[in-house]
């Protein structure tokens, strides 16, 4: 094994195109035979592969293509690991996703003729087999097993329109309203709990016992406990304005939970409708 790897190395620096490696020898049958989809082809097709696919080879940090980049080939991962990501509002990069040996991959520009919507870098050393568009319609019309491929891909990233979604709406301030609510709710909490019912009842018990038993020269409240009374009405002002404030936050967040809710139904339905749209466009399977 690693001597084909060895061999495919020296043999697949930049771009080969499916002639030239099949002619080479750089895309053996072996070499095909890595992604597990084409593992159980017969021979007579995996000789048909070698004419239509190519075989590139990426270090580790290296990139397999930027954002913006034409798309017109599609790769399908035998070995190493690939991660995707775009660059942050401060210009680092952000990585979102990441493919392994056996996914595949820039489906999404190779189907309708778009560009790149993501950077792609090898986060190991990677061999791919790569299809270009050129040889769409016969590796679609030759190998359905592709298409299916193909369609449980777009499947995979519907799937995955909710998340992203949630992601893109919440945003810095709104996680930093969240913590501020947190903490809220916590004070609430602990205000409606019996730790905080006992110790009123100690404050007030203690109170009274230290006014009754003090030297007349130390006592400051003497019964009715007026400002006693002053410090409880206060507190009682305090605590019910924490707790109308925190009820007044779970209704915004209730509100707020329903219209994200919506515009994640809005925007997955729209991108639904355009997924929708590739695969009609796609020639999956057709003759």
């Amino acid at each position: 094994m690693e001597t084909k790897f060895t061999e495919a190395t020296a043999a697949a620096q930049g771009t080969v195109a499916p002639s030239s490696a099949a002619a080479g020898g750089a895309l053996s049958e072996e070499w095909i035979r890595e992604f597990p989809l084409f593992r159980d082809l017969a021979p007579a097709r995996l000789q048909r592969l070698r004419q239509l696919l190519a075989i590139r080879h990426y270090y580790a940090g290296q990139s397999v293509y930027a954002y913006g980049d034409a798309g017109d080939t599609m790769a399908f991962l035998c070995k190493g690991t690939v991660e995707f990501g775009t660059k942050n509002a401060t210009g680092n990069k952000v990585f979102f996703e990441v493919n392994e040996a056996g996914g595949f991959f820039g489906e999404v520009g190779f189907l309708h003729d778009a560009r790149r919507s993501a950077d792609a870098t090898a986060k190991t050393e990677v061999f791919v087999l790569e299809l270009h568009r050129d040889h769409l319609d016969t590796v679609l019309r030759e190998f359905p097993e592709i298409s299916s491929l193909l369609l449980r891909g777009m499947a995979r990233r519907l799937s995955r329109s909710g998340d992203d979604i949630r992601g893109t709406i919440t945003s810095a301030r709104a996680e930093a309203a969240l913590k501020q609510k947190g903490r809220l709710r916590g004070v609430v909490e602990f205000i409606g709990s019996l730790p905080f019912l006992y110790a009123n009842t100690a404050v007030v018990l203690l109170w009274a016992v230290f006014h009754f038993l003090a030297p007349t020269g130390m006592r400051f409240d003497n019964y009715p406990f007026n400002f006693l009374a002053l410090l409880l009405s206060i507190e009682a002002l305090v605590v019910t304005t924490l707790v109308l404030k925190n009820q007044i936050h779970e209704e915004g967040e209730a509100q707020e939970r329903e219209e994200t809710h919506d515009r994640v139904n809005r925007e997955t339905q729209r991108r639904l409708d355009e997924l929708t749209a590739e695969i009609r466009k796609a020639p999956l399977g057709k003759p």
